[in-house]
């Protein structure tokens, strides 16, 4: 394929910020990004109305958008054709240092 051909889109949706410019952008309306977390968005792409025009791509300022080469997308199921990608786990919480057991105070004269 020729450099910078438009292709099938992906999205990385550890560097989408939520700001869904690229949403407002597509012209054939076949982009939805969705807050499924805190700071977590997912994309849903429906490529069955995509013109593969890639102004999601040039729209997106944190590059969380990526044309592709990949340009065979025919299927004989119209639902195949919406593709969901869906936001990482969230990271596990921090772990607490745990507080120590309950030990019984000492007595300083019954040690001497």
């Amino acid at each position: 394929m020729p450099l910078n051909y438009r292709g099938k889109i992906l999205f990385h949706s550890e560097r989408c910020v939520g700001c869904k410019l690229c949403q407002k952008d597509c012209p054939a309306n076949a982009i939805f990004i969705n807050k499924v977390g805190d700071k977590r968005f997912e994309a849903v792409f429906k490529f069955d109305h995509c013109i593969y025009c890639a102004q999601c791509v040039d729209s997106c300022n944190k590059d969380a958008l990526e044309a592709t080469p990949e340009f065979e997308l025919a299927t004989f199921s119209r639902p195949n054709l919406t593709v969901t990608y869906h936001a990482p786990p969230p990271p596990p919480p921090p772990a607490q240092a745990t507080p120590p057991a309950n030990v019984p105070p000492t007595d300083p004269a019954k040690s001497a």
